[in-house]
């Protein structure tokens, strides 16, 4: 949680801060609303073409070499 409030990328939710109580931990975050799974569930057959589904997974793929090169070292 400490890593997340100090990362930014344009395909990581952003974490701006957090706060526990006695027995659950609070994130606060950008509201992100199931926003992939709302696109999904639009497409016919409840898939994306390919072209959609590859752009989605560069997205993913480039978020997660950032968390990897910039959190590695922590």
């Amino acid at each position: 949680v400490e890593i997340h409030t100090h990362i930014s990328h344009p395909h990581i939710v952003k974490c701006h801060g957090y706060f526990t109580d006695d027995h659950r931990l609070f994130l606060v975050m950008d509201l992100a609303a199931g926003e992939l799974y709302r696109k999904l569930k639009e497409q016919p057959h409840g898939r994306f073409e390919e072209a959609l589904a590859v752009k989605y997974i560069r997205q993913l793929i480039g978020a997660l070499i950032f968390l990897h090169e910039h959190v590695s070292s922590v």
